[in-house]
């Protein structure tokens, strides 16, 4: 009995294509506050400029 596949091989450029094409990226960028951020994408990845907890913590005893 043959397996019924629901998923066509296609190339990996053309799946590429197909999935950048379905993005609605405008290659823009606006600066904003965090307060109007809501519901938005980074254009960029965002580092903390401090750990949280600032100490070293683990949530189990003998972990350094």
């Amino acid at each position: 009995m043959k397996r019924n596949t629901y998923i066509d091989n296609i190339p990996v450029e053309e799946a590429k294509a197909k999935y950048f094409n379905s993005l609605d990226i405008h290659g823009s960028f606006e600066e904003l506050s965090v307060m109007d951020s809501l519901n938005r994408i980074t254009y960029e990845a965002v580092y903390a400029k401090t750990n949280s907890p600032n100490y070293n913590a683990a949530a189990m005893d003998g972990i350094v």
